[in-house]
């Protein structure tokens, strides 16, 4: 057993995945492993996937693209 980093619930090690701190569309994935962590609940990961990282990329992708084109 283990305790999610944001929603503190204790769950199963099987309930965990793989969360990347620094977000995959800014370079998450080749960042170390120090940046990495297995602290993470499947729920809240997904939740923070579907609410947090994409509403920043779309945000942080869109104004590159506005930035470029101006």
């Amino acid at each position: 057993m283990r305790t999610c980093i944001y929603c503190l619930n204790e769950k199963p090690d099987t309930d965990f995945s793989f969360e990347h701190i620094i977000p995959q569309c800014i370079g998450g994935a080749l960042v170390p492993d120090y940046l990495k962590t297995h602290d993470v609940c499947r729920k809240c990961n997904s939740d923070l996937g579907l609410f947090v990282d994409a509403g920043f990329e779309k945000s942080w992708l869109v104004s590159k693209e506005l930035q470029l084109n101006a």
